[in-house]
């Protein structure tokens, strides 16, 4: 008896200096829902070969285990066994009646998976959205005549040409992109009014900024004829793909409908399609009758307007779209290392849980052994006798069932910890990285 409570005391100094060196690293107690784990009802299948003491570990439990131990039923069993079993047979008769039901436990230790990976896609050098979204953006440029109207050294069309460009190669990547322009044909005389109201065209079609593609497409606009942005609006839905689960479209013009159609009923009838979409107007230099006009398209496609009466306020303006989307994509990413940190805490608490529900049915277990074996030394009252001896087997069973619940249940919550941390870091620090890259770039434009 002296030997055990010393090799205790030994073991649970061991357990005291490791806990305090791996445990309580981690700084911040959390509260999630656990992952759920076997019971003896519905064990799952070990996915591995289990070791030595694994098997031992997965044998039934005894008729007398958990629940329905009851301790006078206990001893009538005990009193059929004969006077002369060996050591061994004693031993096992114990088992089938008291043993406890390590099953679900170690299965779980068996199953036990300590990686920790998110699955949701990293932030690279180019933005891109989830796969799940299909976002569609429509530029509408203004090529009527009074686009040629020079602001500083540079005409309105020149200067909102560079702008579009530059929030273009901004957009995510893997998102759809079309340039339509209106207005573009004849001139803003009266004899080519007809003409110039009924053009508008999509120049531009592509998955992502292609600059080559996007740059000769904007070069080909002159700026000429009249203001037809209704009939930009009714064409523009043909633009959309129809995989699209949402669509932006983003107008640029220096001035209010000349050609005769209804902008917002347009607008408000584009907001109403089959995918999502808003109408945003870039109103470029327009006089205070002119944005009230426009403001209402706006308002009719669920979108907002806008005023810019420089270059300076119309690239601020595009690259507060851009930034918006810098911003939506940073909480996409919290999103992720959110959900790394939920997948360590589950698989924590899980280790821990398996851990401690084991260590207490082998309290329980020795407690209803060693009172099977006292009762038949009482009832035998030998010295010598066999079932005297099965102090020794019980003794090593203890320590079994303590060593792997104790070892294993450390092992697999250090490398769930470790992982955990890892991922952590790796998707906290790469979005830096990059977000870092991107906002550099967009600085430099």
């Amino acid at each position: 008896m002296i030997r055990k409570i010393l090799v205790l005391f030994s073991t649970l100094a061991f357990v005291l200096s490791v806990g305090c060196t791996s445990k309580e690293k981690q700084t911040e107690s959390r509260s999630t829902k656990p992952l759920s784990t076997s019971t003896s009802n519905n064990i799952d299948k070990p996915k591995r070969e289990p070791t030595q003491v694994e098997k031992l570990l997965l044998q039934p439990p005894g008729k007398y285990s958990g629940q329905n131990y009851n301790e006078e039923k206990v001893k009538k069993e005990l009193d059929k066994l004969p006077n002369n079993l060996t050591t061994q047979q004693y031993y096992d008769a114990f088992l089938k009646l008291v043993a406890e039901d390590y099953r679900p436990h170690v299965t779980t230790f068996i199953n036990f998976d300590t990686s920790i990976q998110v699955n949701h896609a990293q932030p690279t050098k180019d933005i891109t959205l989830p796969s799940s979204k299909k976002v569609h953006f429509s530029l509408l440029l203004d090529a009527s005549g009074s686009m040629n109207e020079k602001i500083g050294s540079e005409t309105k069309m020149d200067i909102a040409k560079k702008a579009i460009q530059q929030f273009a190669q901004k957009l995510p990547k893997n998102a759809s992109l079309s340039l339509r322009v209106y207005g573009h044909k004849g001139s803003n005389q009266e004899q080519d009014k007809k003409t110039s109201c009924a053009s508008t065209e999509e120049i531009y079609q592509a998955v992502g900024y292609e600059q080559s593609s996007f740059q000769n497409a904007l070069d080909s606009v002159k700026a000429s004829g009249w203001t037809p942005i209704a009939k930009a609006l009714q064409n523009v839905k043909q633009d959309i793909p129809k995989n699209s689960t949402e669509s932006i479209v983003y107008v640029v013009s220096d001035g209010i409908e000349t050609c005769g159609g209804n902008p917002v009923k347009a607008a408000e009838l584009l907001s109403q399609a089959n995918v999502k979409t808003v109408v945003n107007i870039i109103g470029f230099k327009i006089d205070d009758q002119g944005q009230k006009m426009l403001k209402e398209v706006a308002e009719a496609g669920n979108g907002e307007y806008t005023d810019v009466q420089d270059e300076q306020s119309l690239k601020k303006y595009l690259d507060n779209q851009y930034s918006q989307l810098l911003d939506e994509w940073d909480k996409w990413q919290s999103k992720g290392l959110k959900e790394a940190n939920k997948i360590q805490d589950q698989k924590l608490k899980l280790a821990n849980e398996t851990q401690d529900k084991m260590m207490k049915l082998n309290n329980i277990e020795q407690k209803h052994l060693t009172a099977a074996r006292k009762y038949l030394e009482k009832k035998f009252d030998q010295y010598d006798h066999p079932v005297n001896k099965t102090f020794d087997l019980i003794y090593k069973r203890d320590s079994i069932v303590f060593k792997y619940a104790y070892e294993v249940g450390n092992k697999l919550w250090n490398r769930a910890y470790e992982n955990g941390n890892k991922e952590w870091n790796r998707i906290y620090e790469k979005g830096n990285k990059e977000w870092s890259n991107v906002y550099e770039e967009k600085n430099k434009q």
